[in-house]
């Protein structure tokens, strides 16, 4: 029963991860709540004799979806560090296999200006919160390089700093994997013809 349960959970984030990519918001708030229904049946399924496995189980699977709800607040570094500082918790034991390091943190045509919007607060504060925030995504993914300078170079983009967005794209383009190399140049092509 667990164990199907388990896969069920497994495959219900799987899908909502496939909705954020494609930025369909039902399917990704649907297959999240899914899982958390899936998350506390197997959490209330009662005595087993190997308690301290469902206990383990249940922890890990949410973190999982801990680190899957984070992409609501993608682009709300504060927010975000606070839902991967909770999946880190629930994760002690094993690394995520659902977002890995070769895990695509961005949907693929997404606007980064539209998904990076300048912040109320100071742009320096949220861009080290957001630092620290892909610190432990890290940690727990091993991905994600990167994408905290694509960050930094929208903000500057945004605050009419063209010198410095290209600063920022060119670094994103050394740290990140393959997935992350058209985010940069789609930005990098903006900010060209703003200039």
């Amino acid at each position: 029963m667990s164990d199907k349960l388990r896969q069920a959970t497994i495959a219900a984030l799987k899908k909502a991860y496939a909705g954020y990519l494609d930025r369909d918001w039902d399917r990704y708030r649907e297959s999240l709540g899914e899982a958390r229904q899936k998350i506390n049946v197997i959490r209330g399924l009662g005595y087993d004799p190997d308690r301290m496995g469902r206990e383990l189980e249940v922890l890990y699977l949410s973190g999982e979806e801990l680190l899957i709800t984070a992409f609501t607040f993608v682009g709300r570094p504060y927010e975000m560090r606070m839902y991967y500082e909770l999946a880190e918790y629930h994760l002690t034991v094993l690394p995520s296999k659902i977002l890995t390091k070769d895990t695509a943190y961005l949907p693929p045509d997404v606007d980064l200006i539209e998904l990076f919007p300048l912040p109320e607060e100071d742009p320096e504060e949220a861009a080290a919160e957001f630092t620290r925030a892909m610190d432990i995504y890290r940690r727990i993914t091993g991905g994600g390089d990167g994408v905290d300078m694509l960050y930094r170079a929208a903000l500057a983009c945004q605050a009419g700093d063209p010198r410095r967005a290209h600063y920022y794209i060119d670094t994103a383009r050394a740290e990140g994997g393959a997935w992350l190399r058209p985010h940069a140049d789609r930005l990098d092509e903006r900010i060209r013809k703003m200039a």
